[in-house]
């Protein structure tokens, strides 16, 4: 019974460890070739054989290595999957392979060239083969006694322990390479995620102070009964540096104040600088209605700017068409009243020339087409001055 059981033990580490196999092999061949040397040569046929022994495990390791070496999936699929996409539709810039190597792959690239070579070499000259094993134990197999043993001995030691080496090769690289690869890659990425978390922590936390100071800032501005004491620089950097959820807050106080300061014009005159912010930070000219708080802000002040309000809301409404929005028919109609403001024939009491004429009225046309109620006296004015 004990015999049965250590000889299960030895059939389980025989199945599941192949190196204790293959070293078994490798001791085995190794001893049968430093016996034969040291009976023929002694001290210089025991240094022969065991040389020989190695330098043909060494070059059969080396082959089975260039065979084994793993490929990275960047290489298999990582160049032809696209990124994936976050779920604002935005490119990540990762790929849904669970690991890819960000590696130099040369090493990758001459295995594959070589192992080709190899293959194609040996196809090529396999008729050649047995003489070379031949010629080779010829030359070796002085070392080894000569005669009728030394010869075989040399090309079966060549061939024998090629092939284990090339076995013990192969599979180190295929079953430990490759885990080990794996390893160094995720712990990397997991070091490059760590730091991209404690940067993105910190870029929260320095948005935050940001948020709170543009947001301190402009109730401060817009609340203060006197004259405030706070720089326009600082405010409109301030809200320029905001979020995306601050400027949309910060745009409704100001509005919500501009509306309801028109009686107040200095109250009202201090939701310009806002608007501006808001406009000037949005650089890619998406939202229209920053635009068109200030124009309507830089028409009702003391001493209204038309030619600033009518630039503010030819963007305005060059945004609005890009975007498809309907509504906001008051675009037109403030921007005619700009250019009746601007006509000097109007502001003698005159028929406006035919260039201003088309003008005013193809923004007159728009708004009044979505709402006929909208009414100004200059406007009217100017309509009946040119029926």
């Amino acid at each position: 019974m004990a015999l049965d059981g250590n000889r299960g033990i030895l059939d389980r580490l025989a199945k599941d460890d192949w190196s204790l196999s293959l070293l078994s092999v490798v001791v085995i061949g190794a001893v049968v070739v430093a016996c034969q040397g040291w009976n023929s040569e002694r001290w210089g046929g025991l240094a022969a054989g065991l040389t020989l022994v190695g330098a043909s495990l060494l070059a059969g390791v080396l082959l089975g290595f260039l065979f084994g070496i793993p490929r990275s999936l960047q290489n298999q699929a990582g160049d032809h999957q696209p990124p994936s996409e976050d779920t604002n539709g935005k490119a990540t810039g990762r790929r849904d392979s669970l690991v890819q190597y960000g590696a130099n792959t040369n090493l990758e690239q001459i295995s594959d060239w070589l192992t080709k070579i190899l293959v194609g070499v040996g196809l090529s000259q396999l008729n050649n083969i047995p003489s070379f094993f031949g010629h080779a134990g010829a030359y070796f197999g002085d070392a080894l006694g000569g005669g009728k043993i030394g010869t075989p001995l040399a090309t079966t030691v060549i061939i024998y322990f090629s092939v284990a080496g090339f076995l013990a090769g192969y599979l180190w690289t295929r079953l430990f390479l490759g885990s080990q690869l794996v390893k160094a890659d995720i712990a990397a990425l997991n070091a490059a995620l760590n730091q991209s978390v404690q940067e993105i922590k910190q870029a929260q936390e320095e948005q935050s102070q940001i948020d709170a100071r543009a947001l301190n800032l402009v109730n401060q501005y817009l609340q203060a009964a006197d004259k405030p004491s706070i720089d326009l620089d600082e405010l409109k950097n301030s809200v320029r540096k905001a979020s995306a959820p601050v400027k949309v807050q910060i745009f409704y106080q100001a509005r919500a104040a501009r509306r309801d300061s028109r009686s107040q014009k200095v109250r009202l005159e201090r939701t310009i600088p806002i608007f501006e912010a808001l406009a000037a930070g949005d650089t890619a000219k998406i939202y229209h209605r920053n635009y068109g708080q200030l124009a309507f802000a830089l028409i009702d002040k003391r001493q209204p700017d038309y030619v600033a309000a009518e630039n503010a809301l030819s963007i305005a409404i060059e945004i609005r068409g890009r975007a498809a929005e309907n509504g906001y028919e008051l675009y037109e109609f403030n921007r005619a009243l700009c250019h009746i403001k601007e006509d000097p024939d109007y502001i003698q009491g005159k028929t406006s020339g035919a260039a201003a004429r088309k003008v005013i009225r193809a923004d007159l046309d728009i708004a009044l087409k979505l709402d006929p109620e909208l009414e100004n006296p200059d406007v009217s004015k100017w309509q009946q001055l040119n029926p």
